[in-house]
């Protein structure tokens, strides 16, 4: 349901899962203390292996 709608809205996803998040976002933001460090697409995000071990502890 909610991969349905975010095809068609914008959506703001609060998520710790990363799979989930991957499956259901296109683009990412990383917020850290208040400010967005870091932000791109899902699929670059995935290829990055340094960025989410960095912040996301992957």
């Amino acid at each position: 349901a909610l991969t349905d709608v975010s095809k068609h809205t914008t959506v703001l996803l609060v998520e710790q899962n990363f799979n989930l998040a991957c499956a259901v976002g296109q683009r990412y933001y990383i917020i850290n203390e208040g400010k967005t460090v870091n932000n791109g697409t899902i699929a670059d995000l995935k290829k990055d292996k340094e960025l989410q071990a960095l912040h996301l502890g992957i």
